[in-house]
């Protein structure tokens, strides 16, 4: 990307929105994926660890995180967003320490979580889960729509192609990868950009459709595709046959929003 693009997104942003924005060139370039790896026939699924569509709060209701393995004791970072009584998310990063099967309570309750990562010097043994606390079975949410993230052992990381966006930011989607596993060789995946500003739906911007013969496809946006601040934004997709593995590349940049054009200013982080 040259400079002279960040200057034609910050003014697509005032033209669309009347907001002047900064976009951070420093910092603040997010790559944001994941995978899905049992998609059924004709049923619209997000493209995260978890399976199905995320069920989001209304509140900071999430707040427990558990391994299904007795011996995952690492520190872990969960990042996400809180939302505040003005009804504006705040981006938070904690970290938390697991204790096996048990319930770990958050220090802070969240509206959003968006990744967890292994910080710790030991790979996770378990599938660790965050979500609203509830009934368990041997560390594993006993109710799956109250399941937010989902990291297996093997990645120490969510891979969830979903994020949503803070009080004072814009992100700036400027390329989609998309890729349907091989292994369903008779495969055709819809893939959907789909964003839902505060208070609304979640609407589809863009589509694109991949078949498994044909493995991925890596699109960039001439004019890239705006997520206003304190909204969701998913990469969700449909197959025509069971048991499709798809994955998601979300290549984006954020843009600041200027003091002055913040309704409730400049807010401290939690």
């Amino acid at each position: 990307m040259k400079k002279d693009d960040f200057v034609v997104w910050e003014n697509l942003i005032y033209k669309k929105f009347d907001k002047r924005v900064d976009v951070d060139l420093h910092g603040g370039y997010v790559i944001k994926f994941g995978k899905n790896l049992d998609i059924d026939a004709l049923v619209q699924e997000t493209v995260w660890n978890t399976g199905g569509d995320e069920t989001y709060v209304t509140g900071n209701e999430i707040d427990t995180v558990s391994s299904s393995d007795a011996t995952d004791t690492q520190t872990i970072t969960v990042q996400g967003h809180t939302i505040d009584a003005d009804g504006d998310l705040i981006f938070v990063s904690q970290p938390v320490t697991l204790d096996g099967q048990n319930k770990v309570v958050l220090p802070l309750g969240m509206h959003r979580v968006q990744r967890l990562f292994n910080s710790d010097n030991s790979d996770f043994v378990g599938t660790v889960y965050v979500y609203q606390d509830g009934a368990i079975t041997a560390g594993v949410p006993n109710d799956p729509t109250t399941i937010h993230l989902t990291v297996n052992p093997e990645d120490n990381q969510s891979l969830k192609a979903a994020l949503s966006t803070c009080y004072d930011e814009f992100l700036i989607l400027t390329e989609l990868t998309v890729s349907v596993n091989k292994t369903n060789s008779a495969a055709v995946v819809d893939f959907a950009i789909q964003i839902r500003p505060q208070g609304n739906v979640f609407r589809t911007t863009y589509t694109a459709v991949v078949a498994s013969a044909n493995g991925s496809r890596q699109l960039s946006f001439r004019q890239p595709i705006l997520v206003p601040p304190n909204s969701d934004i998913r990469v969700v997709a449909t197959s025509n046959a069971n048991n499709t593995g798809v994955e998601a590349i979300m290549h984006c940049f954020y843009a600041r929003v200027q003091p002055e054009y913040l309704p409730f200013g400049v807010k401290n982080p939690n």
